[in-house]
């Protein structure tokens, strides 16, 4: 093969390879469901992906996992306009970390199913829980306070991935305790 032929056939391939990777990414992104608003996807505990459109009962205390969350700091969800007593309500919540079971103590003052005033006690005994939670209390009112008790779901707040675990797990009980409905 001379020198010429053999830099058409090279550039051919490249070619290829480069056409099948954009068909590659575009069938990818055709696939994607694009009416699926964002924030309303919901992962339970075993990976399942499913679409959240209704309230469901805990059916256990412990609603965290070993493994981290999302990297975002908070996500929507869906409303559920239900309506909730106003007052001040406190519960514990529980998340498994990689150094076992901790638990948080979470208060929050609820007017017009608004969050006016939230305070947060960390009860972790492994240190890097403690140094954690401590991260999560440091930075966890300005993505609570202001906001509707049912569009609330944290996930990473300043870097700590599972205290947030244990604040929605005792956010359920507060919930089930101010619900009118």
């Amino acid at each position: 093969m001379e020198p010429m032929e053999q830099k058409n056939n090279s550039t051919k391939v490249l070619l290829v390879i480069v056409l099948i990777i954009l068909i590659a990414i575009g069938l990818w992104a055709l696939s994607r469901d694009p009416a699926a608003p964002e924030g309303t996807k919901v992962t339970d505990n075993f990976g399942t992906s499913s679409v959240d459109t209704t309230p469901v009962a805990p059916t256990s205390t412990t609603h965290g996992s070993d493994h981290p969350a999302p990297s975002t700091s908070s996500v929507p969800t869906t409303t559920v306009n239900r309506k909730y007593k106003d007052g001040t309500y406190k519960a514990l919540g529980n998340y498994r970390s990689p150094a076992g079971e901790e638990s948080v103590e979470i208060s929050l003052t609820i007017k017009n199913s608004i969050i006016t005033s939230a305070q947060f006690t960390g009860k972790a005994t492994n240190p890097n829980s403690q140094r954690l939670q401590g991260l999560f209390k440091a930075g966890f009112t300005e993505k609570v306070v202001g906001r509707n008790i049912d569009e609330l779901s944290l996930t990473v707040v300043n870097g700590s991935s599972l205290t947030p675990k244990g604040f929605m797990d005792a956010l359920i009980d507060i919930k089930a305790e101010a619900s009118l409905s």
